[in-house]
């Protein structure tokens, strides 16, 4: 299966074969190191959920999201790997972001110390 997308006169087809070889190729490569995918912006446009799986079937091990609405967005499509969130959040996000960590299992990039303070005081 496929998936293409066109955005502003522009078109790109991922097939989702080739991304699923190249990820285990990657892990072969990787010599045991971990491997995330970064399936950010929907995929680069390609569709999150299934450019995910994708690279999940191929050996990644967690994937990688900017916002917090995507990494919900995987969940709710399914997918169980292990999500790190590597945009800032918002400060209106921090305690639902530490709320959902746990339940979602995410993983939440922070920058200040008034960011874990936050969290630690919502979790």
């Amino acid at each position: 299966m496929n998936s293409a997308a066109t955005h502003g006169g522009s078109w790109a087809e991922i097939n989702l074969a080739a991304l699923r070889w190249n990820t285990a190729a990657l892990r072969r490569a990787a010599q045991g190191a971990a491997l995330a995918a970064v399936v950010k912006a929907d995929g680069y446009g390609h569709g999150a959920a299934q450019t995910a799986q994708a690279a999940l079937d191929g050996g990644a091990e967690r994937l990688c999201v900017f916002a917090l609405q995507e990494a919900v967005a995987l969940r709710e499509a399914g997918l169980r790997a292990p999500i790190l969130l590597l945009g800032p959040l918002p400060p209106e996000q921090l305690q639902l972001a530490a709320r959902l960590a746990a339940r979602l299992d995410l993983t939440v990039s922070l920058r200040r110390i008034a960011e874990v303070q936050a969290c630690a005081a919502a979790a």
